[in-house]
């Protein structure tokens, strides 16, 4: 299908055939029962929440009931580089002084996140961050922070995925 942007070992991503400004995320439900698939979506807007309760700028999820139900996350469609192809040996603290602020913000609360999280759904976090060495996160940043877009209209950091 040629509005297909991405098959994971989580989500399938197509571009919305109703508004191409928009992304479909959707759960694969060949590799998610039920009952996991709303733990993952449960988490996914808490740490949405969360992040923008942290004066985070993220590409929200739409928070239609119809669409959650169905496992589907519709998120606006971001135009911008992600740091992991900005960086392709890893981003270094100091680069950018926008991106370092968004990182201090999340360290402050990732560990607690991922503990929180891990007790209330039984989801262990597997993430990794950074190029270097794969240290556990709560916070999604993506494989050397390649779910940090800098936006192009802006040039400011984004989260694209958590």
């Amino acid at each position: 299908d040629g509005d297909r942007l991405a098959v994971t070992e989580h989500r399938v991503v197509f571009r919305d055939p109703r508004d191409r400004a928009w992304l479909l995320k959707v759960y694969r439900p060949d590799q998610y029962p039920p009952p996991q698939l709303a733990k993952l979506l449960q988490r996914d807007l808490g740490v949405q929440a969360l992040l923008q309760r942290e004066g985070l700028r993220v590409a929200a999820i739409d928070p239609d009931p119809a669409l959650i139900a169905d496992g589907v996350e519709r998120q606006r469609f971001v135009v911008g580089t992600g740091l992991d192809d900005l960086y392709p040996q890893g981003y270094r603290a100091g680069t950018d002084p926008a991106v370092d602020r968004v990182l201090a913000r999340v360290a402050a609360i990732d560990h607690p996140l991922r503990a929180i999280v891990s007790m209330q759904s039984g989801l262990l976090f597997t993430n990794t961050v950074d190029c270097h060495t794969d240290r556990a996160l709560g916070v999604d940043l993506g494989h050397c922070y390649g779910n940090i877009f800098l936006e192009t209209a802006t040039g400011a950091p984004i989260f694209v995925d958590w």
